[in-house]
């Protein structure tokens, strides 16, 4: 818009133009540059990849994958962590929180053990990020009867 209207010859600073916009109820899109958020630089175990890229050939409740995402508030950053049913493409558990921590991961996937009792053996499938890899999870999975 700044570079249009700087093409037809109106002489407009961006911060002014950005002003006028809002006070109109018209918002223009940020572009926000990537951000990585999996550490994946440590020196936890790391396990083997069971699910190959094979994501569609599973049934219900027979490979979960978990995942962290970040969404920005005016408070600062929240995370959501999520647990997805590779069968049936559904959410299945997951815990918002104010850091991207062990805990949090840990809480998803007891909601989704809690409302969807899976079955002994289940694919727990995941990046290569600290949360994932660390014992406090390694433990929880291998106490549900989880695979790694």
């Amino acid at each position: 818009m700044h570079h249009e209207l700087k093409n037809k010859g109106f002489r407009v600073s961006h911060r002014r133009l950005v002003s006028i916009m809002r006070k109109n109820g018209i918002y223009h899109k940020y572009h926000r540059k990537y951000v990585k958020t999996t550490d994946s630089n440590h020196n936890l175990a790391r396990a083997e990849d069971l699910v190959k890229r094979q994501f569609d050939s599973f049934k219900v409740n027979e490979a979960w994958c978990g995942d962290i995402t970040y969404i920005p508030t005016e408070e600062g950053w929240l995370y959501l962590a999520s647990v997805v049913d590779l069968g049936s493409r559904c959410l299945v558990g997951y815990k918002f929180g104010p850091t991207m921590d062990t805990n949090l991961i840990c809480d998803a996937l007891m909601m989704a053990i809690r409302d969807e009792n899976p079955a002994f053996g289940t694919i727990f499938h995941s990046d290569q990020g600290y949360q994932y890899c660390s014992y406090q999870f390694q433990e929880l999975l291998s106490s549900v009867g989880f695979r790694c």
